[in-house]
């Protein structure tokens, strides 16, 4: 019996209300997701003007509820690095910090693999 993965998403985008600007990021998520076979339960979304840096609402909102997941979700969903943070270090910190308390990874929907050791840096895919 194989195993089912689950993910969360998160977009950070321009205007949450912009329903070209979520569709295209939420149909780059979800054919992540096919692709791969993972599950998304959940998809957390907020504007950047009000969120910087892992510090949003929606953000929060997800963090508070890995706390609760018990370990079933693998990864978060992403559809591009570069709206979530451009400092790289910050991100690099952030994802440590999410394996190491959750178990979880930031997986990047953008068609290309990031892949990361902590231990020797980044390698691009």
């Amino acid at each position: 019996m194989k195993e089912e993965k689950f993910a969360f998403g998160y977009m950070r985008m321009d205007n949450v209300h912009d329903d070209h600007e979520v569709n295209n990021k939420l149909k780059q998520i979800k054919d992540h997701c096919d692709i791969h076979k993972i599950e998304l339960p959940m998809i957390f979304a907020e504007n950047k003007h009000v969120s910087n840096n892992f510090t949003g609402n929606a953000w929060k909102d997800l963090e508070m509820t890995l706390a609760h997941a018990e370990g079933r979700v693998q990864s978060i969903i992403v559809s591009d690095r570069d709206n979530l943070t451009r400092d790289m270090s910050l991100y690099l910190l952030k994802e440590k910090e999410l394996k190491d308390k959750y178990g979880v990874t930031i997986d990047v929907a953008d068609g290309k693999s990031l892949k990361i050791d902590h231990s020797k840096g980044i390698s691009m895919n």
